[in-house]
Formats: C-alpha cells, sequence, structure tokens
C-alpha cells in the first residue's frame, strides 16, 4: 500500500509491504519511480503543449544502471562452425566424437566421412546459401549430413519424419530443395519432382570417393548455417535464417559457461527440428566432447537407462521430460539445463545435490540461448542474465522508449547471437529486427551511444534489482505448446480450413481447474445462423460449461485426423467448444482472458467425462490386460479409473507424448512390455491391449510357491527333501520349481567338468567405495533377488529341481587375491544343494588395495542377467528404488505351457537337410573336447588403414 501525505515541505511517500515478496531495494526503486513521474507530470502541467504520453519515465538513476549492464555488446566471433570442428578433429583425432545406438565415430572417422560426403554434395551442385534439407530419425548419420552440408558451404534444414507429409511439401517449396539427405527409412516421404534423394548409410560412405580435398573454405561466417522452421501465423510455416557467425558466437559463449570440454558427454535428446540440438551437437563437437545419440525407441521408452547406458553427463530437458527421471538414480548425469517451458519450484528442487541446475532462455531467432540462470533459491520466471548479447526491456507498445527498472517490458536482444531474419519475408523481417532506436542512438548514464540491431521477442519480462531477468508471459498470440512454440494463428487457419462452416474461430492455451501445470489447446468456434446445424449431427453434449458465454464441448466428425494431415500432432487441439458469439473486448479484439477462463472452469476429470460422453455408457475393461491398462492411463492421466473405458482415446483423454513416455515407464515398473509407439499407434485401450497381447506382453502374477511342481505332488515332503538336500531348515525354503533343459544341460557339463560354465568376476574397489555401504547395496539386491538365492538339488522322484532360499548372503573374506581364487575353484566340485552365487572381499594384508570377487554359475545367469543384477546394485548403494523383479518362476511356467512335440517337429523340418561342418575337424580320440591347453600370439602393430 502506498500513502501519500501533503506538506510543506512537499509530498511524504509512505509504502507498507511484505519483504517476502518486494526486496527493500525494490521498494525504494518503485517510490523513486513515483516521485520521478510526479515531477515530470508537474513540469507538463506547466507546459500546455507537452503530451501526457511523451513525458519522461525513466529516471537518471535506472538511466545509468541498465546502460552499466549493458555499455558492450559481446564481440562475434568470425568464424565458421565446420572450422572449429576441424580444429577438435586435428587435435583429437581419436577421441570419441559420437557414441549412438547404432554406431561410434572418433574424430578423425567423423571428420573424412562428413568430408566425403561434401565431396558428393559439391558434386551435385550445392553452394554457398543453398539450404540442404534433412529427414533422418536419430542416428549416428544424422551428425554426419550436418556437417557435411556445412563444409560443402551449403545449409542444412531439418525435417521431422513424424510431421505431415503437406508440412514437408510447403518447406521443400520455400527452400527450393534440389537434394535432400535421408536415411533410407525415411527417404520415400520426400520423393518429388527434380528432386535428388541421397540416403545415408555406412554402405552409402564408402562408396563415395575417399578424395576429401574440398574448397569448403568458400563458406564466409556470414553465409547461413542452418535454418529452423517454426510456426507461421498465416498457417505457413515461418523459416529462421541463423549465419555461420552467430552460431559460432552462440555455441562457443554458452559452452564456456556449461563448462564444455573433451570430458562432456552430451545426450542428444531434443528433436532436430528443435534448436537445442544445435546446443547438444554442435556445442559437444567444437568443445571436443561426444554426441550420445539414443535411438527413438530408447529415447521415449528407456530415457533413464539411456542416460546411464550411454555414461551422458550434460541434458538439456524440458520440466515436463525431466519429470520422467529420479535424481537418486540418473547420477551420470552432472549438468541439468531446463528450458522450453517454465519452470516451477518442484521441478527445480527436486534435483537439488544431484547435478548442477541451469535454466536456460531464449528464441529460436537467437542462437541458442540468449540469458541463463542457475539461482541458489529458485526464484519463479528468472531466466538470468544475458549470454553473447544484452538485454534491453522496452514499453510494450513503443520500441522507442525504455520501460522503467523493474517495470513490464517487452524483451529486445542486443547482439551477435541474432538470426538473419526470416527466410523470403522482407516484411516479418523489419518487423520483428529493428535497426538503431533513438534511445540506443542517444546513449545514457555516462556511456556514448551506438548503432545497433535488435531482436524484438514479444515476451514479456522485467529487471530484478541485481539485473536478472524475470519471465513474465507473452505480449501477442505466441504461445508454447507442449514445449513447441506455436502461433495460434496458425492453428486457427488450419481449423477454417477443417471447419468452413464456423463463422469465428478462436484457439487458446488454457490450464484445468485443478492442474495448473496441465496446459490444454482449447479451440473456441462460432457457428453461423445459417450452418449451425451443422454441428449438431456431431454435437452430443449439451452440457453448460460457462453459463454467461453459454459454452458447450462438441464433437467434430474426424476433426482430429484431418488437422492431423495438416500440422504436427503438438499443434492438434485437445478440445472444440461452440459459443454463441465470441467474447470481445471494449476495443473490438477477442477476448482470450474469458476463453481462457472456460477452460480453467473444469478440472481433468470434467473435462474427460464431456470429451467422451458421446460414445454412450463406458464399456469396462473385461481382461487382465484392459485392467492393467486401466490402472496405468489413470494414473498418469490423474483420472479415475471408472472414468476410462475400453473405447476411450489415450489422447481424446488428456494424453500426449509426455504421458505416453510416462506411461511407458509406469508399465515397465509393473513389468509390463509398453512402448511409446504402441500408444501412438493403438491409442484406443482395447485395441492398444490386443496389441500388448499380441506382443506377449507378461503381466507379472504371483505364481503360488510350489504349484509349478505338478499337481498331485506332496508339497510338504518335497520342501522337506529340498531343504535336506540344501542342508537347511525347511521353513528357509520358500519355493521349488522345475529346471529348464539348459539348466539341466549346463549343471551336467560343470559336474562332470568341474570349474566349466562358472564365473568368476574380480573387481577392484576404488578408494571411495564405502565398504559398509557396497555390502549393504549386495545384500538388498540379493534378498529382493530370487535367482540369486538358487540353489539346485537332484530330487528322487521329480529330478533336477531349483530351490529358492531364504538364505541370506555369506560374505567370505581373504588377504590374498590370487590364493582365494585357486581356492575357490577348487570349491567348484559340489553344486548340487549349494549356493550357486558366492560373495568374497579379499582386502591386501599390508597395502590398502580392496576387490570384490563375485562366483556365479551360468544355470543362473547370462549376458543380459549380468548388467541387470550390476545397475540393481548400483542404485542400491546411490539409495535408490530397486524395480519389481519378474521371477525366473514366470519363464519356467511359460515354458510348461509350449507344446513340446510341436517345437521339436518345427524344427526337424527346418533343420532336415542342413549339413552341419564341424571345425576343427575333430581326431576320432578327441570325443569330447576339453579346452585345458593355452597358446598366446603377439600380433604386431596394425598399420592404420586410410
Amino acid at each position: 500500500m502506498i500513502q501519500c501525505i501533503l506538506t510543506t515541505e512537499g509530498i511524504k511517500i509512505t509504502a507498507s509491504f511484505d519483504p517476502r515478496a518486494i526486496e527493500q531495494q525494490q521498494a525504494d526503486k518503485m517510490l523513486g519511480q513515483f516521485s520521478f513521474i510526479m515531477q515530470q507530470l508537474a513540469i507538463a502541467a506547466a507546459n500546455d503543449q507537452t503530451v501526457i504520453a511523451n513525458i519522461e519515465i525513466l529516471t537518471a538513476d535506472d538511466t545509468q544502471l541498465l546502460w552499466m549492464w549493458n555499455r558492450e555488446v559481446p564481440p562475434a566471433v568470425e568464424r565458421c562452425v565446420h572450422d572449429l570442428f576441424i580444429e577438435q578433429a586435428r587435435a583429437r583425432p581419436d577421441a570419441p566424437a559420437i557414441h549412438a545406438w547404432d554406431g561410434e565415430m572418433t574424430y578423425s572417422e567423423l571428420d573424412e566421412l562428413s568430408s566425403r560426403l561434401a565431396g558428393h554434395l559439391v558434386d551435385l551442385g550445392i553452394k554457398t546459401e543453398d539450404i540442404v534439407p534433412l529427414c533422418f530419425e536419430k542416428s549416428i548419420w544424422t551428425v554426419v549430413a550436418m556437417l557435411a552440408v556445412l563444409k560443402a558451404g551449403g545449409a542444412f534444414t531439418s525435417l521431422d519424419p513424424d510431421h505431415p507429409r503437406s508440412r514437408h511439401e510447403e518447406i521443400l517449396k520455400q527452400i527450393n530443395a534440389r537434394v535432400v539427405l535421408t536415411s533410407a527409412q525415411c527417404s520415400a516421404l520426400l520423393v518429388g519432382p527434380r528432386r535428388t534423394i541421397v540416403a545415408v548409410s555406412e554402405t552409402a560412405m564408402h562408396q563415395l570417393s575417399n578424395d576429401t580435398t574440398l574448397a569448403h573454405s568458400v563458406a564466409r561466417p556470414n553465409h547461413i548455417a542452418y535454418v529452423i522452421f517454426t510456426s507461421g501465423s498465416t498457417g505457413i510455416p515461418k523459416g529462421i535464417v541463423m549465419e555461420h557467425e552467430a552460431v559460432s558466437t552462440g555455441c562457443l559463449s554458452h559452452g564456456k559457461m556449461l563448462a564444455f570440454g573433451g570430458h562432456t558427454r552430451a545426450l542428444q535428446f531434443s528433436s532436430y527440428t528443435f534448436d537445442v540440438c544445435i546446443a547438444e551437437i554442435i556445442t559437444t563437437l567444437i568443445y571436443g566432447g561426444t554426441v550420445c545419440v539414443p535411438s527413438e525407441v530408447d529415447r521415449r521408452d528407456n530415457l533413464a537407462q539411456i542416460i546411464h547406458g550411454m555414461d551422458a553427463n550434460w541434458a538439456f530437458l524440458t520440466p515436463s521430460v525431466a519429470r520422467l527421471l529420479e535424481p537418486t538414480v540418473e547420477l551420470s548425469l552432472e549438468t541439468l539445463v531446463f528450458g522450453g517451458e517454465q519452470i516451477n519450484s518442484t521441478d527445480w528442487e527436486r534435483w537439488e545435490g544431484y547435478v548442477r541446475r541451469m535454466n536456460g532462455y531464449g528464441p529460436t531467432e537467437c542462437c541458442i540461448c540468449s540469458s541463463f540462470s542457475d539461482p541458489q533459491e529458485f526464484v519463479s520466471g528468472k531466466i538470468g542474465k544475458s549470454i553473447a548479447s544484452v538485454s534491453w526491456v522496452v514499453d510494450p507498445l513503443d520500441h522507442n522508449r525504455l520501460a522503467p527498472l523493474g517495470a513490464i517490458g517487452e524483451l529486445l536482444v542486443e547482439g551477435p547471437i541474432l538470426a538473419r531474419g526470416y527466410l523470403d519475408n522482407v516484411e516479418k523481417t523489419a518487423a520483428a529486427f529493428i535497426r538503431d532506436p533513438a534511445w540506443l542512438m542517444q546513449g545514457g548514464g555516462g556511456q556514448p551511444g551506438r548503432r545497433g540491431r535488435l531482436y524484438k521477442t514479444g515476451d514479456l519480462v522485467r529487471y530484478g534489482i541485481d539485473g536478472n531477468l524475470i519471465f513474465i508471459g507473452r505480449k501477442d498470440s505466441q504461445v508454447k505448446v507442449r514445449g513447441h512454440r506455436v502461433e495460434l494463428e496458425e492453428i486457427e487457419h488450419h481449423i477454417r480450413v477443417c471447419v468452413p462452416y464456423a463463422r469465428q474461430v478462436a484457439a487458446e492455451v488454457t490450464f484445468l481447474e485443478e492442474e495448473k501445470s496441465k496446459a490444454i489447446l482449447a479451440v473456441f468456434l462460432e457457428p453461423d445462423k445459417e450452418t449451425q446445424a451443422a454441428f449438431k449431427p456431431n454435437t452430443a453434449v449439451q452440457t453448460m460449461v460457462d453459463n454467461s458465454l453459454q459454452a458447450q464441448i462438441v464433437f467434430l466428425d474426424n476433426i482430429d485426423a484431418r488437422m492431423a494431415d495438416r500440422v504436427p500432432s503438438y499443434m492438434v487441439p485437445d478440445v472444440y467448444f461452440t459459443v454463441p458469439d465470441l467474447p470481445m473486448t471494449t476495443s473490438g479484439k477477442v477476448d482470450r482472458k474469458q476463453l481462457r477462463e472456460i477452460g480453467a472452469s473444469l478440472s481433468a476429470q470434467q473435462l474427460v467425462e464431456l470429451r467422451t460422453q458421446s460414445q454412450g455408457p463406458k464399456r469396462q475393461p473385461s481382461t487382465e490386460v484392459e485392467k492393467t491398462l486401466q490402472r496405468l492411463w489413470a494414473r498418469v492421466l490423474n483420472l479415475q479409473p471408472e472414468a476410462i473405458g475400453v473405447d476411450d482415446s489415450f489422447f481424446r483423454l488428456g494424453g500426449d507424448s509426455i504421458t505416453a513416455m510416462k506411461l511407458a515407464a509406469e508399465a515397465r515398473k509393473e513389468c509390463f512390455q509398453l512402448t511409446v509407439a504402441d500408444v501412438f499407434e493403438q491409442p484406443r485401450l482395447g485395441n492398444l491391449a490386443r496389441l500388448s497381447q499380441n506382443f506377449e506382453s507378461i503381466i507379472v502374477e504371483e505364481i503360488k510357491a510350489f504349484s509349478l511342481l505338478g499337481p498331485g505332488v506332496d508339497v510338504s515332503q518335497v520342501r522337506a527333501d529340498v531343504a535336506a538336500g540344501c542342508d537347511l531348515d525347511a521353513s528357509m525354503i520358500q519355493d521349488s520349481y522345475p529346471c529348464s533343459t539348459l539348466q539341466e544341460g549346463l549343471l551336467s557339463l560343470s559336474l562332470k567338468r568341474p570349474g566349466d560354465y562358472i564365473m568368476q568376476g574380480v573387481l577392484e574397489l576404488s578408494v571411495d567405495i564405502n565398504e559398509d555401504a557396497f555390502r549393504a547395496a549386495w545384500e538388498q539386491v540379493v534378498r529382493s533377488s530370487a535367482v540369486l538365492r538358487t540353489r539346485i538339488v537332484q530330487h528322487s522322484e521329480l529330478g533336477l529341481l531349483q530351490v529358492i532360499t531364504a538364505d541370506g548372503m555369506r560374505w567370505v573374506e581373504a588377504d590374498d587375491l590370487d590364493a582365494y581364487l585357486a581356492e575357490d575353484k577348487l570349491g567348484t566340485s559340489s553344486l548340487l544343494g549349494a549356493p550357486l552365487a558366492r560373495y568374497a572381499l579379499v582386502k591386501e594384508s599390508l597395502g590398502k588395495r580392496r576387490w570384490f570377487v563375485w562366483a556365479m554359475h551360468h544355470a543362473l545367469y547370462d549376458g543380459q542377467t549380468l548388467p541387470r543384477i550390476v545397475d540393481a546394485v548400483q542404485k542400491a548403494y546411490m539409495g535408490g528404488e530397486l524395480e519389481k523383479e519378474v521371477g525366473f518362476n514366470t519363464f519356467i511356467k511359460y515354458l510348461g505351457q509350449q507344446n513340446q512335440e510341436a517345437a521339436v517337429a518345427y524344427w526337424r523340418a527346418n533343420l532336415a537337410k542342413c549339413i552341419a561342418t564341424p571345425f576343427p575337424s575333430l581326431q576320432s580320440t578327441a570325443k569330447h573336447p576339453i579346452s585345458d591347453a593355452i597358446v598366446e600370439y603377439q600380433c604386431p602393430p596394425l598399420a592404420k588403414v586410410s
């Protein structure tokens, strides 16, 4: 509250405020601003010619502070991107450049292959300023293609294979594409007249000329490096043109601040159509790091595992995606940069102590981020201070007037990271990229003026007292939808095409009543009186959502499919309303606040009921798979299970790509096989359940102990028998069931030749490993894993049985590694009834070295099992929660349900004419060869293959 008292000396102003909401310095600034404006009004009153709108509102103190922060524009790096990469390739040729799911490359290999492809592009006529489209799924070859285009002198633009073909064709027409680089899988998407398709693969690369002598120096820093297409207000994608100089400056600047280097292993998570991929790929490579590229499937379904498996230590994620990860588990991450969406305190604080947290901000027109924030204390909306640029805040209605310090205004960015402009659109470029505003030319606060080019972001921000920027919102209809920048006018344009009988159309992003973080894309339609009936056949819900506006949710036949043919999936609306008249403001514009309030009045549960009511009464799940899916959907969509029927679509219930990723993760926790691709392929619950059954998804059921021994078996007697075979009390026996044929064979061979098929692993423990915590982690994993508590006994009637015991770990301690290994091998002759997994800690009696020795029989593990056990121990050691295990008894039950005769007949028929040639041929005296001899050979160094 501000109180003004007129005194003989002037006006006494008192401000009462909450210091938790407003800092003392900010309150002082506000009062100073208030006093200054009153003085300006007094001066204006004495001058009848002064227009109030023209009075000066920026104090001298504010001017001095703003110019102190922005006195110098950082210099441009006048280098080409590929030249910076080549420097790294020459400095560290054998260092890993790419670790991808489909291959790995060193810097020298990446340099050579990209140069080969660049030479081919030059032969195809690619020259400077030519734009070459790339269309790839996640792959090592996308990186090769990017560098090749740059080396050839051209610029690249990326197309998403999942986007509609009509969008592809519009972009290809805008860039006049003559040559397209693509993967073999995506090549059919881009075939067209007078268009050369080059499929990039390992085979194709080795068929190209190895003459890598290229004139790539024809590219200059002011030439185009890449073009990124974003949503356009006219319904046509808008191309943002970025030059080499801007990319080099931006990447070197934010790379330095984020401590990129040869140690960096950056997760390449972002879509190639999202400019963050430039930081993930280009910044990493020009700093000598490694780009970690997961497959599209792993990116969506196994994010946590792929981060760990690729040892990625740097990632840029939206807060929505970061919520899919558990901070206690993803310990390879060292730096996590949030961006693409506004972050809340919960998302920020849950990563405290696990990673270095950063919040990045930057429109696509600024490469890549124009500001960063890494506050110790979270401040909502804080986007930090400028990098490789300077930031100005101006009057939202007039960029020729600076806003007072602390006032909300439009953010302008000045500096060498700005885009050239919009592709072939002089008018839009001139409106967004302004030159030489009067206040910049004039200077201030003792600083000289300057000429400059600035980008009008359209974002509303304010300066904090410490120079940090605080994001407030947008001044126009551009919004963020599911992490993507979208112009609402583009959605409205395509809705008008799909619903031509609507008189007025308005699209808006709104938030549900109970889920402020859950944004939905709503479309409001005003029917024409003559065509209003066109809505009725497709409208089954007459429920009034808002009494004042008489809004109601409607259903339009095939609208989702028609929109999906025109726009990317993230631009397809979630819900459609009709209103008799769109609300208007006094200035004659659509009152978007009222539209947002319509959506905000609904809960997620109400919205689902209204959107799905046209289907009639819901059919409830009947099978176990359907019931499991219903429960999982309810969990990730925050709905009541009974609100979800078998005919419901995951996406009509409010799901999107992020919640689909969450669904796959939740399903995996319950050992249910489900991928994000499955959800997109069959979004209806009933269809998804049938698809899951076709894939033989396993819902882990509780198999009753001893039930797999067969009918009529005396369980008490068998339990006593196997307990005696294990030299344990019967109370220590938890379960018993048959062995698989493979287990029987492996054990039989080990009994014939003691020591065979037994792994003996040795791991030296580093000095920072806490021994007590290490022991506790292993003991936790053994308790949770039945396979590690399994023994095998010979039963007089039932044959070889595996026995699950309640026996804990038995640690062996020794002080001589070689002696223990030899002694442990001698003990492998008595396997029946004995523990098949053994654990030891060996510590030097005189030194400080420690080893963990883990021995286990092959009947208990395979190549897939060992890494999972090791991962589980690592999770337990770091305090993570272990996933629910699929018991081996599930597999034994599956084997028992198979038709053995049919399987034998199948293989006999298929192998009937096969002739096996043994290698090497055995002498007649060697019926059962034993590998008990060793020969060693020293291979001379190999000449490097050029």
